[in-house]
């Protein structure tokens, strides 16, 4: 991709249906305290700006569907682009984030108060 405009969207439902299908994994791009308070049940932890040895270990025979909690998907579009740089192929930004995520009834973990 030239930009992180050009990463490609998908929506929550063909995220799902491709995970469930084990055909990807989930990354949250979010600092370590918005995912300890809550988080999409499969997802993982790499936040934007990470070390990228944290890319390393990301499977390269799956797509990466990476979200945030931004309505535009700017965090995990930039996170996305960046792990496309480096050579992750099928890097995709969440549509709708956390928020969609969730309002389409699919697991989340929050912290218990």
């Amino acid at each position: 991709y030239a930009t992180a405009a050009d990463v490609p969207r998908i929506s929550v439902e063909d995220a799902k249906k491709e995970f469930d299908a084990g055909a990807a994994l989930i990354v949250d791009s979010r600092g370590e305290q918005a995912y300890a308070q809550e988080h999409i049940t499969v997802s993982i932890n790499i936040p934007g700006g990470s070390a990228e040895e944290k890319f390393a270990a990301l499977p390269k025979d799956k797509k990466i569907f990476v979200y945030c909690s931004c309505a535009s998907e700017g965090s995990s579009s930039h996170l996305a682009f960046q792990m496309n740089k480096k050579g992750i192929a099928n890097t995709y930004a969440l549509v709708g984030g956390t928020d969609a995520w969730s309002k389409a009834g699919y697991p989340m973990e929050r912290k218990q108060q």
